[in-house]
């Protein structure tokens, strides 16, 4: 019997098997069904929007960083409605290169980067204040 796509830790990578959801082609099954989970999201208004990959530059020209979704997050407390965005990745397998990547985040990225791994959040990467930006 075929396991589900929704969460069910399928490994991504090498072995990842390009898989379409709502028209779209997506790098793994893990990933379209994170994109579904995202659409439930948006229905049940936890979410305002989302975008797949988008193109982040992290620090200079070359240092270029695609997380799978930038997810734009409502916080609807009784006493206000606020917006928030975070970068959102849904991970399988960690490389050496993603783990550079995430310290490239660390120092320059311009929101949260929240890891997922198909079940739960492995990780949530919040950018340090640079005193250089604050110029």
């Amino acid at each position: 019997m075929k396991r589900p796509a929704r969460f069910s830790g399928i490994a991504a990578g090498r072995h990842a098997k390009r898989t379409e959801y709502a028209g779209v082609s997506y790098a793994s099954r893990m990933e379209a069904a994170y994109a579904a989970e995202l659409d439930r999201l948006v229905a049940g208004g936890a979410v305002r929007f989302w975008v797949p990959q988008p193109t982040f530059r992290l620090g200079c020209a070359e240092n270029v960083y695609r997380p799978d979704f930038l997810v734009v997050m409502l916080d609807n407390t009784p006493w206000r409605e606020r917006e928030y965005v975070e970068a959102h990745e849904v991970k399988g397998v960690e490389t050496a290169a993603f783990r550079r990547n995430l310290k490239l985040w660390e120092r320059y990225g311009p929101c949260a980067l929240v890891v997922w791994d198909g079940r739960k959040v492995t990780r949530r990467i919040e950018p340090q204040k640079n005193e250089d930006d604050k110029a």
